[in-house]
């Protein structure tokens, strides 16, 4: 009978928790039933990114200090003594004008202009060159000391996946580009007399010196001999025509009067009522033959 009285009071327990249970799962039906899946068309857009991304923090603040902006000293920045372990002849030194065409070589400011340009990226063609050289160096001797990194150190610097490499080929790749335009825009000044040779002539390519290269265009020079031969005189001889004659009754001197101007005055002799009524200045002309000036109409007495 202990027992039996033991166990009564747990089954209203039971279903009292059940009950709570249930309670806390249950929820209120749909208001509108069951809602389906919904279509949606509406419209979107996207804006254009800058083209020029702004920089990083930091090295937008380092190129600050680097320039001196904002302070009195930002023309005091020097370059020539990197130059002087930056430079280096051959062709990283301005092309030349090949010595045939120098007689069509262009003095304007512009072409002044393409050849400085043409001088700085072949120096920082130059220099980045020399940056890779100098980093392969120092990669090679640290492998030599310490083999097991090189792993890591392909990784951090020779991988087509590392960031610096990605950042220095793509340097390269630009100082090259813009010295290619500069090649391209010098070239351009060589205009022939005859235009239809100038695209045979801008096909021939640059060598490590000239601007074009020297065999081909001695190859070019023999076949058309006068394709240098100055423009102006060229226009002169497509453009001269043979002169006609005048036709007959009418001088070829003879122009027109305008028709606001009167016509000159002939000259007459002063009647004698004319002389008497009023004394005129004495004319003179000029003699070739006696080198002397003597009155209009009188014989070739000097006076």
């Amino acid at each position: 009978m202990a027992a039996s009285s033991d166990d009564s009071p747990s089954e209203p327990d039971d279903a009292v928790s059940a009950q709570s249970a249930s309670t806390s799962a249950w929820q209120a039906p749909p208001l509108l039933g069951v809602q389906a899946p919904c279509f949606s068309f509406a419209p979107h857009t996207t804006e254009q990114a800058p083209t020029v991304p702004d920089p990083d923090a930091e090295l937008h603040r380092q190129a600050v200090e680097c320039q001196r902006l904002g302070s009195s000293s930002w023309h005091k920045i020097r370059f020539l003594d990197a130059q002087k372990h930056l430079q280096a002849g051959g062709v990283f030194l301005p092309l030349e004008v090949n010595p045939p065409l120098a007689a069509l070589a262009s003095t304007s400011s512009a072409a002044d202009a393409q050849r400085n340009m043409d001088a700085t990226m072949g120096l920082l063609c130059h220099g980045l060159l020399l940056q890779r050289k100098c980093l392969s160096s120092a990669v090679q001797a640290l492998l030599v000391k310490h083999p097991n990194l090189h792993s890591d150190l392909n990784d951090a610097f020779g991988s087509d996946l590392s960031e610096f490499k990605k950042c220095s080929d793509y340097l390269l790749q630009y100082v090259c580009g813009k010295r290619a335009n500069s090649f391209e825009a010098r070239r351009q000044l060589f205009q022939l007399s005859n235009q239809a040779l100038t695209p045979s002539l801008q096909a021939i390519p640059p060598s490590d010196r000239f601007l074009f290269d020297e065999s081909r265009l001695e190859d070019f020079l023999r076949q058309h001999p006068g394709a240098l031969r100055p423009r102006s005189s060229f226009l002169r001889a497509s453009s001269s025509v043979t002169p006609t004659a005048p036709s007959q009754g009418r001088s070829h001197s003879t122009r027109r009067a305008h028709p606001y101007k009167s016509a000159p005055r002939t000259a007459s002799k002063p009647s004698a009522s004319s002389s008497s009524k009023r004394s005129q200045p004495e004319k003179f002309r000029f003699s070739r033959r006696q080198d002397t000036l003597r009155p209009a109409g009188r014989s070739s007495k000097r006076f």
